[in-house]
């Protein structure tokens, strides 16, 4: 029997701001698993924001993390290859970007440490909690590898007028959901850092299932063998994938898992 690696989003795919991890997701995770399944997480999340749900789900695999800058090994705590930003490179945008747009927020991720810059009632109210508690710090105070840049307003005309200041031969500037703006180093993504895992699993991409919501996943989603958009998903991403299964207060990931569960048992 073959393998199959099983990649899904979190925000808007595995769970909510509102809700936590349904329990049918853990048991279907468990059986997938147990059936010789391979599970990873394909976030745009950092590290510590990762960590909670990636203990609830024991992934087998490493876990791609920062919009695809980085695969984590959560088993083993530690890097296996990261993409990160050079100070010089990415500094100054930001700097740009904060004394003209002044309603922008902005946080700079780096592999251990989130420094928020500035916050706006956006990023309060649907930012991801645990990566928003920290002081306010300033930009020359952010040390260590800069792996993503997360900005968000309530003007999606200002965000577009950002991209300007991030070079294309540096960074890869992309709208994360309709207010949100997530930023990556070239080289990284989650179509790379797909291909990387594919690697170092030895495992190929057609044999590679993935699910998610947003414009960021749709990457993740051309490259696997067969893919997953729950029923909230974008327009565009449900126009784009194999199977649409129930929405995220719906647990509908639980359902992909055991389609998959059975494609990879020859039952489909």
């Amino acid at each position: 029997m073959k393998k199959i690696v099983f990649l899904s989003d979190i925000d808007g795919t595995l769970v909510t701001r509102d809700i936590s991890l349904p329990p049918s997701i853990r048991q279907a995770v468990k059986d997938f698993q147990s059936a010789g399944g391979l599970f990873s997480l394909c976030t745009g999340r950092s590290l510590i924001a990762t960590q909670s749900i990636a203990q609830e789900l024991n992934p087998n695999l490493p876990c791609i993390v920062y919009g695809g800058a980085a695969l984590y090994d959560f088993k083993e705590n530690h890097y296996l290859w990261m993409q990160s930003f050079h100070h010089d490179e990415i500094l100054e945008p930001i700097r740009i970007v904060y004394e003209k747009f002044p309603d922008i927020s902005i946080q700079v991720l780096t592999e251990d440490h989130i420094y928020v810059i500035r916050r706006n009632n956006r990023l309060n109210l649907r930012g991801i909690a645990i990566e928003n508690e920290g002081p306010i710090e300033n930009i020359a105070s952010i040390r260590g590898h800069i792996l993503k840049i997360v900005m968000c307003g309530d003007s999606r005309e200002d965000l577009s007028a950002c991209r300007i200041f991030f070079s294309e031969k540096h960074a890869i500037f992309a709208f994360s959901s309709k207010y949100f703006v997530d930023i990556v180093p070239k080289g990284a993504g989650k179509a790379e850092a797909i291909r990387r895992l594919s690697e170092l699993c030895g495992i190929p991409l057609s044999d590679f299932h993935a699910a998610g919501d947003g414009m960021t996943d749709m990457p993740m989603l051309k490259l696997a063998g067969f893919s997953y958009a729950p029923q909230n998903a974008l327009d565009e991403v449900k126009k784009s994938v194999s199977m649409i299964v129930p929405g995220v207060l719906q647990g509908g990931i639980a359902e992909a898992l055991s389609h998959s569960k059975k494609i990879m048992e020859g039952q489909i």
